[in-house]
């Protein structure tokens, strides 16, 4: 019985650093994004962006009530190579879409159509 817990935690915590591996590549790939559109935008504007997109999303169930820890505009060639290392989250993603990341969620949302294109849970795991 000790020895499967043993593998349980070996297991768990393998699993842990790879999700936290992808979250920092993740971060990686979107700080090498171009801002090109909203580089001539006021800090004024891009703050009235991203209430708007905040009160859009807080009408979906799965969003409702929750704060998003950065909003961040998909732009550009990277989004290719982001649909291709992480097709689950960015498969279904357009150049203009938004990624609003939550603390347990990544959100792909289309402010034209005010629809989530797609979304991903993230799990986290306490040790101890």
């Amino acid at each position: 019985m000790k020895k499967s817990n043993n593998t349980l935690i070996i297991v768990v915590s393998v699993l842990a650093v790879l999700v936290i591996a992808l979250i920092v590549q993740n971060q990686m790939l979107l700080s090498r994004l171009p801002k090109a559109p909203e580089k001539n935008l006021t800090s004024e504007q891009k703050l009235e962006i991203s209430q708007k997109i905040v009160d859009e999303l807080s009408k979906f169930d799965s969003t409702k009530g929750k704060v998003p820890t950065s909003i961040t505009l998909l732009e550009s060639d990277r989004l290719a190579e982001l649909k291709k290392q992480y097709p689950a989250i960015y498969g279904k993603a357009a150049v203009g879409n938004y990624l609003v990341q939550y603390t347990d969620l990544l959100v792909i949302y289309d402010q034209k159509s005010q629809s989530i294109v797609s979304q991903f849970v993230l799990q986290s795991m306490n040790f101890g």
